[in-house]
């Protein structure tokens, strides 16, 4: 009939558990994130990133401008890259912090990554004037 206790229980242990993440394998990813950022722009013939959501409906996604936000932060605009998608800002942040943290994994809340989705979303439907 209901959805049951049990059922109930599992969802909430979702949102409410973390996650552990190795910080190797994030570190990895946040060099190469920041190299890109780097040398894309430089190379020859850079076409820049379209977003595909954007371009075929109108409606950003939660990582629209997230590229250029990213390439700002590393020239050291914070103020454009804020302004650009806070979300380039934060991975900056958190490849600089993964960098020099001597943890070996993090743990994170769950429902970290969703919410901060959300945030980002809401952000970028504003920016374009579509809420």
């Amino acid at each position: 009939m209901g959805t049951s206790t049990c059922g109930r229980a599992d969802a909430l242990r979702a949102w409410t558990g973390s996650v552990a993440l190795e910080v190797a394998d994030l570190r990895i990813a946040g060099l190469a994130l920041c190299a890109a950022a780097l040398v894309l722009p430089v190379m020859p013939l850079y076409p820049g990133v379209t977003c595909p959501l954007r371009a075929s409906t109108g409606i950003p996604c939660p990582l629209c401008g997230i590229t250029t936000s990213i390439r700002a932060t590393m020239r050291l605009d914070l103020a454009e890259a804020a302004a650009l998608n806070p979300g380039g800002l934060a991975a900056v942040v958190a490849a600089a912090v993964l960098l020099v943290t001597r943890r070996p994994r993090i743990t994170v809340p769950a429902a970290a990554l969703p919410i901060l989705i959300a945030c980002l979303w809401v952000f970028e439907l504003v920016r374009f004037d579509r809420l």
